[in-house]
């Protein structure tokens, strides 16, 4: 895994604390 992609999957870990509404989108996504 590279940095990036460590970088994103913090900041998806951040969107999900702070609005689990998003949770159904990024989980779909992936």
């Amino acid at each position: 895994m590279n940095f990036v992609e460590r970088l994103f999957k913090r900041l998806l870990t951040l969107l999900k604390c702070c609005n689990p509404l998003t949770e159904d989108g990024i989980g779909s996504g992936l």
